[in-house]
């Protein structure tokens, strides 16, 4: 990652303290000030952590040209593809995508969960780290166009855009993970580990081009 700052690539900004009102939700102080500091110089903004990849699945050559058909509505909601260690006890040495493929079968409840691709003319605030409000009239749809009003789809829908959400890495990421801390408060224990292994059953081939963070 340090070298994409140093390319300007990426934008790196440290945040030392937040408001009090944001006590134990950093990540929504976040994101509102993102929206604030940046929302006039873009059209899209998506909301999503290091550990989540964009995948298209139909063929659209890239994310903005898939957007283009979303531009009516007030944000895109994008459906979890949750993956488990795939067997690893340690960090691997080939990329993410490369080395997890151990997935949980698209129809379970966990991949109901959406993050948001914001219309930056439309949004309002950050709801919680999946959805947002919006002005009058606006609402996130899924990539079949339909209202998703809230943190959890109806049911996933991923034929044309998911997020290969690679939640719990190897068993020793997935500590260092939980020893950092949530930036929303939510603590995880190795319960929640077992749990992800447990369901990821099925096969999941990497993706050819991921749209995301790198390892």
């Amino acid at each position: 990652m340090s070298d994409l700052v140093a390319n300007g690539k990426v934008v790196y900004t440290f945040f030392a303290q937040h408001p009090q009102k944001y006590y134990a939700r950093a990540q929504l102080y976040v994101y509102s000030k993102c929206l604030a500091d940046h929302a006039l110089q873009h059209r899209w903004m998506a909301f999503m952590d290091a550990d989540e990849f964009f995948v298209l699945k139909d063929g659209t050559p890239d994310l903005p040209a898939l957007l283009r058909d979303y531009e009516d509505f007030g944000g895109l909601a994008v459906n979890w593809q949750l993956f488990g260690s795939s067997g690893h006890l340690t960090r691997p040495l080939n990329s993410t995508v490369r080395a997890y493929t151990a997935c949980v079968p698209v129809d379970a409840d966990e991949n109901r969960h959406v993050k948001t691709i914001a219309s930056l003319q439309h949004v309002l605030r950050p709801i919680d780290p999946h959805h947002f409000s919006y002005k009058a009239g606006k609402f996130a749809v899924n990539t079949d166009s339909l209202p998703v009003r809230g943190p959890l789809a109806a049911h996933a829908v991923n034929s044309r855009l998911v997020i290969n959400h690679y939640v719990t890495k190897s068993l020793e990421e997935f500590h260092a993970k939980t020893r950092r801390g949530s930036a929303m408060s939510n603590k995880k224990t190795i319960h929640f580990f077992q749990s992800i292994e447990a369901q990821a059953t099925e096969f999941c081939p990497p993706p050819a081009e991921p749209l995301g963070a790198s390892r």
